[in-house]
Formats: structure tokens, sequence, C-alpha cells
């Protein structure tokens, strides 16, 4: 057999492992954010819900004297858990941009495995191709 027919086998091999490998670990991980995005997308919104239900009832009233609302701000505890619910929600922001960052990295790495397998079986068709030539060689 001729040398590069075990280069194109052995750099097919190896592009198979790496490829499959990578789209299995790469995959795997994109669902995992996926997953983690989807959650705090939920969160975020239920948060919202809920405090502006909380704000609608308590910050606005309506004037005994004329018909119009007026807004009534009060410094309460329950002011105080709502500034600290706002600095966790930047910090479940930056969270979720770097899940997102994560997710599309891992979704790179799932096209890159792609690409390898691609490769790799067009290594592996080229070896083919070459120890078949060369038997029929062999054997004229």
């Amino acid at each position: 057999m001729p040398r590069s027919f075990w280069w194109s086998l052995g750099l097919g091999a190896l592009l198979l492992i790496l490829g499959a490998g990578n789209l299995y670990l790469g995959s795997k991980r994109a669902m995992h954010y996926r997953g983690v995005i989807q959650t705090l997308k939920e969160e975020k919104d239920e948060s919202f819900k809920t405090q502006s239900i909380a704000n609608r009832g308590r910050l606005v009233r309506k004037s005994p004297s004329s018909s119009s609302t007026t807004r009534v701000f009060t410094y309460d505890k329950q002011d105080e858990s709502q500034a600290q619910e706002a600095r966790n929600s930047v910090d479940n922001d930056e969270y979720l941009l770097s899940a997102k960052k994560r997710f599309e990295y891992y979704q790179f790495c799932v096209i890159g495995g792609k690409f390898m397998l691609a490769l790799s079986g067009c290594c592996l068709l080229f070896s083919l191709i070459i120890g078949n030539a060369s038997l029929r060689q062999a054997s004229e």
C-alpha cells in the first residue's frame, strides 16, 4: 500500500474521533445552555409580572378628593427587597448574556464537529480509492 493511503486513513480516523467527540460534547453543552437560557428568561418574565402586579396595587391609588390617579411612593421593607431584586436582575442579565455567549460558542463547536466529520469522510473515502487503485495495479 502506498504511503498516502496510510496518511489519509490515519487522518480520516483522527478527524472522525475528534469530530464525533466535538459534536457530542458541543451538542450536550449547547442543550444545557439552551435550558439555562430558557429558565432565566422564564424567571425574568415571572419576576417582571409579579413586580408589575405588586407595583400596580401599592404605588397607584385613587385620590379621594378627585377622580385622577396619583402615584404614592412609600419607603418600606418591600422597597428594599425590590431594590435587591433589581440588583439581582442586573446580575441575572449579565449571567443571561454570558449563557448566550456560551451557547453560541457550543453551537460553533457543533458546526466544527460536523465539519470535521465531513472531512474525515472525505479522507476515508480518499484512502479507500487509493487503496483500491493500488490493489488493482498490484493485480495487473
